[in-house]
């Protein structure tokens, strides 16, 4: 875990850079999206995706928290196109005012999940998501109803992933 101040998007580019993305980390913060995450992953550049968001379009059902929620399919797609790990982080604010501490714990490596469904890679991420939440749990700010037009949980649509 490594403590850093509220910077905004420069400051993350710093904690990175000192985590060891490198100086050139600083230049590299950029929003991308679609095919620009694929040239971005193969030229060397780190993608970080926000999973907690509510899911539109093509969406596949995952548990969350015990319910089936919807859950962006694009983000298993991604994952399994991309062949590259993983790593799921959060930041915790600290008894220090504008302090955080960020964690790095998780890594999902692409063999764990190659010959896995896209429901299967959503159920996988909501779980690790989950379990950073829960450490704490009055830090999480939840805009986004995931829930919102997501199957009752004893349908079955839903019950291959919930109940595997």
């Amino acid at each position: 875990a490594r403590e850093f101040g509220a910077r905004g998007v420069h400051g993350v580019s710093r904690a990175v850079e000192e985590v060891g993305g490198g100086e050139d980390a600083r230049e590299d913060v950029d929003v991308v999206a679609g095919e620009s995450c694929f040239a971005a992953v193969e030229g060397g550049a780190f993608v970080g995706l926000m999973l907690d968001q509510r899911a539109r379009g093509k969406t596949v059902v995952a548990p969350f928290f015990g319910r089936p929620a919807n859950c962006e399919r694009s983000i298993a797609v991604l994952v399994r196109r991309l062949k590259r790990p993983v790593l799921f982080a959060a930041c915790y604010r600290t008894a220090t005012p504008y302090r955080y501490k960020a964690v790095f714990d998780t890594v999902i490596e692409p063999e764990e999940i190659s010959r896995s469904s896209p429901e299967e890679i959503a159920a996988r991420l909501n779980v690790e998501m989950e379990r950073l939440i829960r450490r704490a749990p009055e830090q999480y700010f939840w805009l986004h109803d995931r829930y919102r037009k997501a199957p009752p949980a004893g349908d079955a649509g839903a019950s291959r992933v919930l109940h595997s």
